[in-house]
């Protein structure tokens, strides 16, 4: 089994508010997690709102040490899409290279 973390931008998408920017995340993450089950088996997806519930109010800095405390436990990051414009997935990405967590694009984890 690989643990694998999905990283889609929350902020910066088209919905108005930051709680329909969440919603509509956590609703791509779970599609994106169906999809790569069918791809891999073998993996247990996991993403952000794993550790920051929608629900709750998280500042920045405190939302990205969870995720990298998530990260840090996980063999795959895959990278959505439209990760380069996020400054989360850049730094998401930046921390998995450091800790020789191996990267893949969407488009390599649906192969």
């Amino acid at each position: 089994m690989k643990k694998v973390y999905l990283a889609t931008p929350v902020h910066g998408r088209k919905e108005s508010s930051l709680q329909e920017q969440k919603i509509e995340a956590l609703k791509w993450c779970i599609e994106l997690r169906s999809k790569m089950s069918i791809a891999h088996p073998d993996w247990i997806v996991t993403f952000s709102f794993t550790v920051c519930p929608i629900n709750e109010e998280i500042d920045e800095p405190t939302a990205m040490q969870c995720c990298y405390d998530l990260l840090r436990h996980c063999d795959i990051i895959v990278l959505d899409d439209s990760w380069m414009k996020s400054e989360g997935c850049k730094k998401e990405r930046f921390f998995a290279i450091s800790h020789r967590i191996r990267v893949l694009t969407l488009k390599e984890a649906l192969i």
